[in-house]
Parts: structure tokens; sequence; C-alpha cells
């Protein structure tokens, strides 16, 4: 079962994905679910800290390969 939520996105980097979403032949949304899926589940991992101008936040992505092969059945791309 999957779950949805929403996320906002600056303009450019909507139509960066969509860009990518595209020349994979994928939707932009089943993409973006691909790259958060394997993000949580390969060990991604986030740090958040003071900053003098507000907030830092450092996203350490996951680097077990410099990629992922995901086999997806036809029927489970929307």
């Amino acid at each position: 079962m999957s779950e949805t939520i929403t996320i906002r996105l600056k303009p450019e980097v909507k139509e960066k994905l969509e860009e990518l979403a595209k020349t994979s032949n994928l939707s932009p949304e089943f993409l973006s679910s691909i790259v958060l899926t394997l993000f949580a589940m390969e060990g991604g991992t986030v740090w958040t800290g003071i900053w003098s101008e507000g907030r830092r936040v450092v996203v350490d992505m996951p680097t077990k390969s410099h990629f992922t092969i995901l086999k997806i059945k036809e029927g489970d791309i929307p």
C-alpha cells in the first residue's frame, strides 16, 4: 500500500524533475517516489543544527554504490 505526501518545490526544481522524468519515460511523481524510497531505505541521513542566519540542514545521500538498479514490473509503473 502506498501513502501520499505533498511537497513544495521551487519552479526550477520542478522543471528539472519533469525533464528527468520525461527522459526516463516516467511520471515526475513516480520518479520522486523512487528517489525518496532509495534515500530512506538505503541509509540516507539528515542532520540539522543552528546557523547564525537560521538553520543548517546537512543531507547525506546513501553511498553504498554509485547507482542502484531497480526492476519494476510494467503494471507497477503509473
